[in-house]
């Protein structure tokens, strides 16, 4: 890790620990951790049936684990994009004066 990058994660921690969580944002939109908690839930609600077989539920267990990791996969992707997109409309406007 270059130093760049810790004193990015440095500014990031200070940031964060003086701003902290913002109530008015995680008290209209739940905290992308309640939702993984809730896609969790649900994953378990639906796979872990006790009266499967233990080689199913292990077999609904993984495939429950392929869908948080493609959905927490998908959401990053998605906001690399959007931030890639902003930072290029960024550079194109201020190039225009």
């Amino acid at each position: 890790m270059s130093g760049l990058h810790l004193w990015l994660l440095l500014a990031a921690l200070i940031v964060d620990w003086y701003l902290g969580e913002p109530d008015w944002l995680w008290g209209r939109v739940p905290h992308p951790v309640v939702w993984f908690g809730r896609l969790i839930g649900w994953l378990d609600n639906r796979f872990n049936i006790e009266s499967d077989t233990d080689n199913l539920r292990y077999r609904k267990g993984a495939i429950a684990w392929a869908v948080m990791i493609a959905a927490a996969l998908a959401v990053s992707l998605l906001m690399g994009w959007v931030f890639a997109s902003s930072v290029r409309c960024l550079k194109c406007s201020s190039s225009l004066y």
